[in-house]
């Protein structure tokens, strides 16, 4: 640890297996005073199957993302086993999920990222900065989500060209927030809570998807030695909780976590279709 000041309030290690697929998350309080991130394994039946990830923000930023990622649980658990999803379920799925917390609590938000299978389908709905990638057999990974941050997203400066500097400021001028899309944040009238959604084809050359709260990213972002370790880990393979124990060990427990950090890793045991994935915007 760098000084020696790395705290790990609590540390999570979830893992599940099932047909086709293992599943392992880490949470991860570092420094801060509370655990505002949630990550969640979504059941729904036995053709697909989801994972929800927030990041919450602000004095209630804790209860709002729990809160998100149990609606979305129990929406989901509502569909019959042959429903058809499109885009426009997961725009209606997040504005429900938007007008149940907006205004529950006095100051909180949080970013929502829900990965959900279905069959040989990877549905990807998101709005803040959490991020997604997809690796294949052949080592190459990609990214498949763009943080809704200002300076870092083209069409989120398209959308609020008039901005000075990225930050949007509360309505009543109090507060600020560096992400341009979130839920539940009532203070904040220019921040959008309508999500991007992407469909992706899994395919024979997809091994596995790996998610995280900007907490995990920023640190990784922060050091090249550090994003060639990720690649490394990831690439040398092994069991889901073993790539993120290492991980764990490897990466974050050499730094100080001024942000609490969650990540998943899910790994495709049996072969989806044919070639290669193909994102379909």
């Amino acid at each position: 640890m760098e000084g020696g000041e790395n705290i790990f309030l609590r540390e999570e290690l979830e893992k599940r297996q099932g047909k086709g697929f293992n599943f392992s998350a880490l949470e991860l309080v570092g420094t801060r005073d509370s655990q505002q991130d949630c990550v969640k394994w979504i059941e729904t039946d036995d053709k697909k199957f989801a994972v929800g990830m927030a990041d919450g923000h602000g004095k209630d930023g804790a209860e709002v993302s729990n809160l998100v990622v149990e609606i979305a649980n129990a929406e989901l658990k509502k569909l019959p086993e042959d429903f058809k999803f499109t885009k426009k379920y997961f725009s209606d799925l997040f504005d429900r999920i938007d007008e149940q917390v907006r205004g529950k609590y006095e100051n909180g938000g949080t970013t929502f990222l829900l990965s959900l299978i279905d069959e040989d389908n990877l549905w990807i709905a998101y709005v803040g900065d959490t991020q997604l990638y997809i690796g294949a057999k052949d080592g190459s990974i990609r990214r498949l989500t763009v943080p809704h941050r200002y300076k870092e997203n083209k069409k989120e400066q398209d959308r609020l060209d008039f901005l000075d500097g990225g930050l949007l400021i509360s309505d009543n001028g109090r507060s600020y927030l560096n992400i341009t899309r979130s839920i539940g944040d009532k203070d904040f009238s220019l921040v959008s809570h309508m999500p991007e959604v992407q469909k992706v084809e899994l395919t024979d050359e997809v091994k596995y998807i790996v998610a995280g709260t900007d907490g995990f990213w920023d640190v990784l972002n922060k050091s090249s030695k550090r994003q060639k370790k990720l690649r490394k880990i990831l690439q040398d393979g092994g069991s889901p909780e073993e790539i993120i124990s290492k991980i764990n060990i490897e990466i974050l427990s050499n730094v100080k976590l001024l942000d609490n950090a969650t990540l998943f890793l899910l790994e495709f045991r049996e072969k989806a279709k044919e070639n290669v994935f193909h994102p379909n915007e």
